[in-house]
């Protein structure tokens, strides 16, 4: 039964994989939500995993996915 692995996600050798990248209209998305504390988003570790986030979702909205 086909299954789908996020492509960072380790494979052993062992196992039949084959990589297919996913395409067509509309192009497949997958969400992500940062859950933290409420005033921990002001820690600079925090703050710099939150701003790269928005500054990769914001890249991926300006190419048009």
């Amino acid at each position: 039964m086909p299954q789908l692995v996020p492509r960072p996600a380790p494979v052993p050798q062992q196992y039949p994989v084959v990589r297919v990248p996913l395409r067509g209209e509309p192009l497949p998305v997958r969400r992500f939500v940062a859950a933290v504390r409420h005033g921990s988003e002001r820690q600079p570790p925090i703050a710099r995993g939150l701003a790269a986030l928005r500054a990769a979702a914001g890249e991926r909205e300006a190419k048009g996915a």
